[in-house]
């Protein structure tokens, strides 16, 4: 049976410029981009147009119904982001806090929830006065170490590494001293229970717990040697290019993204704590580890590579007042460490990096939850001020806040 003929005209009506009638197929169901007439793109309002992700480029498809469709988003999304604003406004009053508290000009937010942003904010300015914002990239300090930490998953996983209780001297050459060294296995490396210190050895490898970049330099070599390149560079050929990361990199020059500290850099192999990032990319590195390797639908890094990063690794019977290390990642367990950077709320399963500036992600796979702060901290600590409080309980606001959206 036909349709009523005024009902016939209504669809046709709806993919046609209102007002010269030229045909305009939405693009999403004509399988093509076919621009809009000039006269509809003409009285579409500038602000709106800017706002339609390349619409000036011509790689987004301005229709009548696609016009509707993305006010219809821009409506919702300004919905989501007032009642985020609410379920989040504590962490962010601890963030910015503590920002006023260490000296840092800048600080961002991001807490991600399945692989969207569920709330983002920005504050401050970069050294020379620019404004943060979604294009700042911080100086992440030993965040970089969960980069390392990947490439040596990803070694193992290629069968460059036999296990991460492979003695390290099995891999590296003279001059290294093997009465020093023998009994020190990548495992050790990658929990900081490895002992070295830059006069030798502070203690027995597996035995205690300390944090330098004794170890981290070693899987620096260590994995550059395995690969015959540097660990960027399989970053680079593995996850960045084809991720499309773009605001993730060691960096030498100054630009005006960059939020600097004035220090100068070697190089730009990953040698040095020149690792510089935006916030939104470092929440996207935080939900590629808390997707299992599948980033935005596809399998970018193999799930077991991800998975060994991210487990508890730290050797059996260290004191349990140390904190559990994964490959780098402080890893929650059943029962939170005296001495761990994880808050008492996160569930097990949940892990965390943090760096000297202050930057810091945290990944909560059971509530497929990621948050990132950045700061640009470069005075020491304050009196009064104790970085495991704060950190402890930016993780408890995070996850407080995380399981209201779910409710």
């Amino acid at each position: 049976m036909s349709e009523p003929k005024q009902e016939t005209e209504r669809k046709a009506d709806a993919s046609r410029c209102p007002l010269c009638g030229q045909a305009n197929e939405c693009a999403l169901l004509s399988g093509e981009r076919i621009e809009a007439c000039w006269c509809f793109r003409a009285s579409i309002p500038s602000e709106l147009l800017q706002r339609i992700p390349d619409s000036r480029r011509g790689k987004s498809c301005v229709c009548p119904s696609c016009v509707e469709e993305h006010k219809r988003q821009e409506s919702v999304a300004a919905e989501q982001s007032a009642n985020a604003a609410d379920r989040f406004i504590q962490l962010w009053n601890h963030v910015e806090s503590v920002r006023q508290a260490i000296g840092a000009s800048a600080a961002a937010v991001i807490v991600m929830q399945d692989g969207r942003i569920a709330y983002e904010r920005y504050a401050g300015t970069h050294p020379d006065g620019r404004p943060t914002d979604a294009r700042s990239r911080f100086n992440v300090g030993s965040v970089r170490k969960s980069y390392l930490g990947l490439v040596v998953a990803w070694a193992l996983h290629d069968g460059l590494l036999g296990s991460v209780d492979d003695p390290l001297i099995r891999y590296m050459p003279l001059p290294y001293d093997a009465d020093i060294l023998q009994d020190t296995t990548i495992r050790h490396l990658l929990t900081h229970t490895h002992g070295l210190d830059r006069q030798g050895r502070a203690f027995a490898s597996g035995s205690s717990w300390a944090y330098n970049n004794q170890g981290v330099n070693l899987l620096i070599e260590l994995t550059g040697r395995l690969y015959r390149k540097p660990f960027v560079h399989i970053l680079k050929e593995r996850l960045f290019g084809p991720g499309g990361f773009t605001a993730t990199g060691w960096e030498t020059e100054k630009s005006e993204e960059l939020i600097g500290l004035d220090e100068s850099y070697p190089d730009r192999e990953g040698r040095s704590a020149n690792l510089f990032v935006n916030a939104r990319e470092l929440a996207l590195w935080g939900m590629l580890h808390a997707e299992g390797g599948v980033f935005r639908g596809l399998p970018l890094v193999p799930a077991d590579v991800v998975r060994l990063a991210t487990a508890a690794a730290t050797p059996a019977g260290l004191d349990d007042a140390w904190p559990r290390n994964g490959f780098f990642w402080q890893v929650q367990t059943s029962q939170p460490c005296e001495r761990a950077e994880l808050g008492d709320k996160l569930p097990a399963g949940s892990f965390r990096i943090l760096g000297i500036t202050g930057c810091a992600v945290l990944v909560i796979p059971e509530q497929r939850t990621v948050a990132v702060r950045m700061y640009n901290q470069t005075i020491p600590n304050p009196t009064g001020y104790s970085y495991l409080e704060d950190i402890r309980a930016f993780g408890n606001l995070v996850y407080t806040a995380s399981a209201v959206t779910r409710s």
